[in-house]
């Protein structure tokens, strides 16, 4: 995956290449970009609202090269690629962080004939168990676990140091769909990793945002 954008003047950098780079995803296709909300600068008479150009390639795909905005950017409806009807799935809205930062997704979706990206085998024997709801949080949070085999569950949390703060479920399981509430009023605003094992097996973690209103 290929990223490049504006620094916070809307300029680009084509000598050092600052705002430029280059990340392999894991073997899921999971990815972090970690970057600044980039500039705005003038494309005619019009500022182009603030965005990010992305490349992405993998063996078997079709290439994609497209472009990633940011909901509530009041530049969007006078650009005339940021208010087509294609970008309507890449407006994507940011949730304020604990320290002053945003985080977003932004999933890509590939065609082509390559081998399934984004499930292990393990997920494709145990099932999913998907990002939790709501997220970013303050209090309480659901996620959802799909089993497609009957299995020994366990589902623990971990604090932003790593260390554990809660066992949320520990016990067999019948083949089905579970929805779980995980409270943490008492706990510190962070990202807390949910860790779901199988069997002793670990098929998934997902990361949480708690955060206080």
């Amino acid at each position: 995956m290929d990223f490049w954008q504006a620094d916070e003047h809307g300029d680009y950098d084509n000598e050092g290449f600052n705002f430029r780079g280059k990340i392999i995803t894991d073997e899921n296709g999971n990815y972090n970009l970690e970057t600044i909300i980039p500039g705005k600068y003038l494309n005619g008479s019009q500022y182009r609202p603030s965005h990010i150009h992305l490349k992405v390639q993998a063996d078997g795909y079709d290439e994609l090269v497209t472009q990633i905005y940011f909901q509530g950017d009041d530049s969007i409806s006078a650009d005339p690629w940021a208010s087509a009807p294609s970008a309507t799935n890449r407006i994507i809205p940011l949730n304020a962080g604990f320290a002053g930062d945003w985080f977003g997704v932004f999933d890509v979706v590939l065609s082509g004939d390559g081998p399934p990206l984004g499930i292990n085998k393990l997920q494709r024997e145990y099932g999913d168990l998907s990002q939790n709801y709501p997220n970013p949080f303050s209090e309480q949070t659901k996620l959802f676990l799909v089993l497609n085999k009957d299995a020994k569950i366990d589902i623990e949390i971990f604090d932003p140091k790593g260390s554990r703060v809660q066992v949320l479920l520990s016990q067999n399981l019948k083949k089905g769909r579970y929805e779980f509430n995980w409270s943490s009023k008492n706990l510190s605003n962070g990202i807390y990793t949910a860790v779901w094992l199988s069997d002793n097996k670990l098929v998934k973690t997902i990361k949480m945002i708690k955060q206080n209103n």
